[in-house]
């Protein structure tokens, strides 16, 4: 576990979800990983919820060694300011098919779900080579006329 008693409690709340599946990667929730053979690159998609209550997206590719090359690692990352929680919880509600919010109080908890179901409704997948799943994400947060900062390449 962290040095940080908030972040293992918030860690073991979401653990204790039904059917969430909940790794720690870089302080965020790992909701979507993968192995992209054609470019030996592992791939993982988390969310991370800030202290200010702003919802980060963490998109990272590991591509491994070859011969030609070290490897390198890239991160992609997306905010959704804190403000605009409740307006992208019923954005994820929509793309999930549902007709109305349920009536949770654990926010994160439930939009880590609503992911969750995204990726099983492969509206989320392991992108492609050039795509990026913060910017599919940051599309959607447009076509609702949610005011966030565009994604940027954390590292």
């Amino acid at each position: 576990m962290s040095q940080d008693p908030q972040e293992d409690k918030l860690f073991e709340f979401l653990s204790s979800i039904p059917r969430a599946k909940v790794m720690k990667s870089g302080g965020g929730r790992i909701f979507l990983r993968g192995f992209q053979k054609s470019t030996d690159c592992n791939y993982s998609l988390s969310l991370r919820v800030d202290e200010d209550h702003s919802l980060a997206f963490s998109e990272e590719y590991n591509y491994l060694p070859r011969e030609d090359d070290d490897g390198m690692v890239y991160v992609y990352a997306l905010v959704i300011p804190s403000e605009q929680q409740e307006a992208f919880l019923k954005l994820l509600v929509q793309k999930c098919g549902h007709a109305e919010v349920p009536q949770e109080s654990a926010r994160p908890e439930l939009i880590l779900n609503l992911l969750s179901e995204l990726v099983k409704q492969k509206q989320l997948t392991i992108p492609e080579s050039g795509q990026r799943n913060v910017n599919l994400i940051s599309t959607w947060l447009k076509a609702a006329s949610i005011p966030h900062p565009e994604p940027y390449v954390a590292f």
